[in-house]
Order: C-alpha cells, then sequence, then structure tokens
C-alpha cells in the first residue's frame, strides 16, 4: 500500500514542480583590461541553458517521458498492487475527466474572462498541441504492439486519455494559469487523478501512464511555441484590467533610522548612520543585476553615492550571488548586442567597466 502512496504523491508532484537556476559567476574587468573576478564559463552556460525556452517547454515532460520507460520493467508489480488493493474497480469518469481543464478553459473563454490569447490564436495554438499529441500517441500505439493489462487489446503504450489530459491541463494552464495558482493545481490534479484511474481500471500501466503525460505536456509546449512564431505579438493580451506591476520579491537589506524634529513645524530627518540601498540595475534575459551601496554617510562620506558592491538576482527574486569591486561604481547598463554589462566608475577620472558574462 504504501508504494500505491508513493507513486500517487509522485505522479501527482512531479507535475507541479517548477525549475530553479543554479548559481554562476561572471568576469569583471576593466575596459584596460584590469580584472576584479573570475569567470564560471560552465557555470554560465548552465544557468542559460536553465533559463531557455527550450529547458522550460521540455523540464517536466521529458522526464515523465523517460521515466515512463525506466519503470517499464515494474509495470507488472504495480498491476499486482492494483489486483490486491482495487481489483473490481471499475469507472468510466476518466472517460470525460481528461476533457475537464479543456471545459473550463472555454467556459472561462465564452464568459469573458481574458487569458493569454485571443481567439484565434488560442484555437491555432491548442489545434496544434491536439495535433502533436494524436499523431505522437496514435504513431507509438500503432508501431510497440503492448498489451493492455486487462487483455483486450494491443494498444496500451502509451495512454491516450492521460496524454489528453495533461495536454488540456497544460491548455488551462497557459491560457489562464496567471490568475491563480489554484487553476494549475486543479488542472494537473484532474489529470493525474485521470492516469491514476486508468491503472485502476486495469487498462494501462504505469509506464503508459508517466509516458502519456509526458507527451501531453510536451505537445502542448510545442504547440504554443509554434503558435508563438506564427502569430508573434498578435493576438497576446497584456491584462490592461490587472496591476501592471507584481511584486516579485521584497529585498529588505538594512532598515532606514530617522529622527524627528522637536520645532513647531516637525520634520523628519534620516540619520547619518543609515545605509545606501542600491545605486542601479540593468537586466539580461536571465538575470537582474543591482548595484548596491551598503555604505554609510557618517563613515564614508561621498564614498557612499559610489557601489563596490553587485548583486545578482534571477528572475524569480532569488539572490544568486554578489560581487565585490576595488572600484566603486554609480551606474550599469547591459548591451544585448555585445552581451556585456558595463558601468561608469565614481572616480575622478569616470573610467567604463565592462563586465563580462
Amino acid at each position: 500500500m504504501k508504494k500505491i502512496a508513493l507513486c500517487v504523491v509522485g505522479i501527482y508532484s512531479f507535475t507541479l514542480l517548477s525549475a530553479q537556476n543554479p548559481a554562476d559567476s561572471l568576469r569583471i574587468e576593466r575596459s584596460d583590461s584590469l580584472p576584479a573576478s573570475v569567470t564560471n564559463n560552465f557555470g554560465r552556460r548552465l544557468d542559460r541553458f536553465s533559463s531557455s525556452r527550450f529547458y522550460r517547454m521540455t523540464y517536466i515532460g521529458v522526464p515523465l517521458v523517460v521515466g515512463g520507460l525506466i519503470v517499464k520493467s515494474e509495470d507488472d508489480h504495480f498491476r499486482s498492487l492494483r489486483n490486491d488493493y482495487l481489483p473490481r474497480f471499475n469507472r468510466c469518469a476518466d472517460d470525460y475527466l481528461q476533457y475537464a481543464p479543456a471545459a473550463v478553459m472555454l467556459g472561462m473563454k465564452v464568459a469573458g474572462v481574458k487569458g493569454r490569447s485571443s481567439w484565434g490564436r488560442m484555437i491555432v495554438s491548442d489545434a496544434f498541441s491536439a495535433l502533436l499529441m494524436g499523431s505522437a500517441v496514435n504513431t507509438l500505439k500503432q508501431t510497440t504492439h503492448v498489451m493492455r493489462p486487462d487483455g483486450s487489446n494491443d494498444r496500451s503504450f502509451p495512454s491516450g486519455h492521460t496524454a489528453t489530459a495533461f495536454m488540456t491541463a497544460t491548455m488551462l494552464i497557459k491560457e489562464y494559469g496567471h490568475k491563480s495558482p489554484w487553476i494549475g493545481i486543479g488542472a494537473y490534479t484532474a489529470a493525474s487523478a485521470t492516469g491514476l484511474m486508468r491503472m485502476a481500471n486495469n487498462k494501462h500501466w504505469l509506464s503508459d501512464v508517466l509516458t502519456g503525460a509526458g507527451i501531453g505536456i510536451l505537445s502542448t509546449e510545442l504547440g504554443y511555441f509554434l503558435a508563438d512564431l506564427i502569430f508573434k505579438e498578435k493576438g497576446i493580451n497584456r491584462f490592461e484590467d490587472e496591476e501592471m506591476f507584481e511584486r516579485v520579491k521584497l529585498e529588505q537589506l538594512s532598515y532606514p533610522k530617522v529622527k524627528i524634529s522637536e520645532t513647531s513645524e516637525p520634520q523628519v530627518l534620516y540619520r547619518k548612520e543609515n545605509r545606501f540601498g542600491f545605486m542601479d540595475i540593468a537586466v539580461t534575459p536571465e538575470r537582474i543585476y543591482a548595484l548596491y551601496s551598503g555604505k554609510t554617510y557618517a563613515r564614508d562620506r561621498q564614498g557612499a553615492f559610489v557601489s563596490n558592491r553587485l548583486l545578482e538576482y534571477d528572475w524569480e527574486g532569488n539572490l544568486i550571488q554578489s560581487f565585490n569591486f576595488d572600484v566603486g561604481l554609480t551606474g550599469i547598463t547591459y548591451d544585448e548586442e555585445e552581451g556585456f554589462l558595463y558601468g561608469i566608475t565614481g572616480d575622478s577620472k569616470m573610467s567604463v567597466v565592462k563586465l563580462k558574462l
């Protein structure tokens, strides 16, 4: 029974995983080739890959497909567990549950709830997804000839019901997942329930379900990718009726100290012991770089207005690492074509600093 529980939890929780980008470093040098840090090239390449769209499209679907192939040798064992605990289970709810996320998506669209795409773009995206999913599933069924657990036919691998369920769940998340995390949780709960019921109904092996789930997710990701190439910026909704800015993470590195003057007109004065905060930021497709002073006027005087520290964040607001310089900077900017960060020093020479990515 413990193995069944672990299987259920594993299938469900894996679909809700999110990637976390690994840490890396960069090389910083002055325009006259004075080095300030050392580049970790491998870490940079790894981070760029984990931040790419290809990775975001495949980091859940591919492991599910691979996992389905790996557990194929354990299919008989999981079937025996089903026969021990659910020998007479026979429900047809999975025939309808696989379409539940799509029904919710269409219902929200008809009700006028603004989603990611216009009607036309959504239909094309979903049509691509369904075509890719159906082609992959039917091709494998026709070529692998895996017998179903109940012996009814040899079209078991992969599970078409599960592929459809995870395809429609991913469609719903693509269109409305930004509204609430519960939409994604509900969609993948329905999809996972569909896959588990296919095994409980003795229609599919565990490997069929895992592979079908991966195919469903990958098909939707690829379908939306193809539609994005065709439509580009046409038909993308920007959600003007919602807040334009969303706080990703609050970063409070120090707390200000103030003094209220006891005069007829009270004034709030910042104390000289206050730390100066962020001086400037620059962004790349993978990272946010922020100059942070952290100095006080009481101790550093005019030096508080320049930064010797660069903080590196990912787009989730997580601090990856920080770098300390032997020169103070007043500002930074990112050159997209060259892939470099440039900064201006706060000394009398106003030197240009190049930060190699």
